[in-house]
């Protein structure tokens, strides 16, 4: 088996199977082979990932020490993935499928940079270190068609649920630094607060806003919220010039709270904000019913 500062190459076409948990530096699997982890664990540490090949095996991939860049990566789909490095980030230049978990307990912020690509989870995100995903761009996009769970102190850039069964559970404070999308299937946010800075995009699925809290806070341009969602507690906290524009009749079974220091903060754009509980504006300058 390989040691820590082995690099590994899986030759094109050929079939491998791993009898051992294994750690190497590089890692290059050919075009058109396959690696069976055979429920095994095979640790990259330091090196780079590149991938033309099958994974197989329901195994663990995790990244360890320096960081690790993808090349020339188009078919990399893990099982489940670990980010545990220690210094510097895990670069993707392609698109990548998780068909089970990502766990991110790395020790730095920025340990795993999309670099403006599509992370796809089929299982559960934990995030244990509380920053670990760069937050700059790029999009993760739940996918299962169980229950997962998503557990995200570090925050997102673009959340979407693309769901065909299932229910996407949120279990801790999740940040976004632009949308949340709703594609289909159902995220539920329980009794968590889900922060969001971009837009409210809903083509399709349901949410359950539980009893927590949806904040809004984009701080400069306009924000949009699509028709119908059904939050529970719902706060406006812009902190820029931009208002929260309604892009369609919106329900909250519990309370609207505008925390916003600014003018028209929420603007009803001509629809319905339908309110359950309590309305509380603390400028008392926060709505704006114009269409």
């Amino acid at each position: 088996m390989p040691v820590l500062t082995d690099d590994v190459t899986i030759p094109a076409g050929t079939t491998t199977q791993m009898s051992a948990d294994a750690t190497c530096q590089a890692f290059v699997l050919g075009l058109g082979s396959t690696l069976n982890y055979a429920g095994k664990t095979l640790v990259v540490n330091n090196g780079t990932w590149s991938s033309q090949g099958i994974l197989t095996g329901n195994g663990t991939t995790t990244f360890a020490g320096a960081g690790t860049a993808f090349q020339n990566a188009p078919q990399t789909i893990f099982y489940n993935l670990v980010i545990a490095i220690t210094s510097g980030a895990i670069t993707m230049d392609t698109n990548v499928t998780t068909t089970n978990d990502v766990t991110l307990n790395a020790e730095v912020a920025g340990a795993l940079d999309l670099s403006g690509h599509k992370l796809l989870v089929g299982g559960d995100w934990l995030d244990t270190s509380g920053e670990s995903l760069l937050s700059t761009s790029g999009i993760v996009e739940f996918n299962g068609t169980a229950a997962q769970s998503i557990s995200n102190e570090g925050g997102f850039y673009d959340l979407t649920i693309n769901k065909t069964a299932g229910v996407a559970t949120i279990t801790g404070t999740v940040t976004t630094t632009r949308n949340v999308t709703l594609q289909s299937g159902t995220l539920a946010l329980g009794a968590q607060d889900l922060n969001v800075k971009g837009d409210w995009i809903k083509t399709g699925g349901l949410f359950d806003g539980g009893t927590g809290t949806v904040k809004l806070y984009k701080s400069a341009s306009a924000q949009r919220i699509d028709a119908e969602p059904n939050f529970y507690n719902l706060e406006i906290a812009n902190t820029g010039a931009g208002s929260t524009i309604l892009d369609g009749n919106v329900t909250t079974t519990n309370n609207v709270n505008i925390t916003a220091s600014i003018e028209n903060a929420l603007n009803l754009n001509g629809y319905t904000l339908r309110i359950g509980g309590d309305w509380s504006d603390a400028t008392g300058l926060g709505l704006n019913n114009s269409a």
